[in-house]
């Protein structure tokens, strides 16, 4: 857990050890220690809006 959140949901993360902001080498390290496959999160999109892209509706009237 890098960032605060571990700091702000202790209940939802358990304990929290390390710095908040870890550097990147720190982060490197972690990752080689796990067997160089840690264990990823589904990847879910996250719509935070419509989108502005929408299916045409009927042809307009025409006319003369």
């Amino acid at each position: 857990m890098a960032g605060t959140g571990g700091q702000l949901y202790p209940e939802a993360f358990g304990e929290v050890i390390g710095p908040a902001y870890p550097d990147a080498g720190t982060l490197c390290g972690l990752a080689a220690q796990s067997g160089g496959q840690p264990p990823l999160l589904a990847a879910e999109p996250l719509y935070l809006r419509r989108p502005d892209a929408r299916e045409p509706g009927p042809p307009k009237r025409v006319t003369p």
